[in-house]
């Protein structure tokens, strides 16, 4: 089960995410700004509903996916 902590420093909030094995975590496009370990990033192909979604939205067509033993 992946992990999420809240961690701050300067008044600049962000999420710290924990994987374990065959754990995944999505985020929005441009989202990931630093690893440790090893990642695998995997774009799956959208679904109907998501192009649905996304044209009456702001939310993102593309949400790439993060796999492996690592923290985000």
């Amino acid at each position: 089960m992946a992990r999420f902590e809240i961690q701050e420093t300067e008044g600049m909030r962000w999420v710290k995410v924990g994987l374990d094995d065959n754990d995944d975590v999505r985020a929005e496009r441009g989202a990931l700004n630093h690893y440790k370990g090893t990642i695998k990033m995997d774009v799956p192909f959208p679904s109907l509903k998501a192009w649905w979604v996304s044209l009456f939205s702001d939310e993102s067509l593309l949400r790439p996916r993060y796999l492996s033993l690592i923290h985000i």
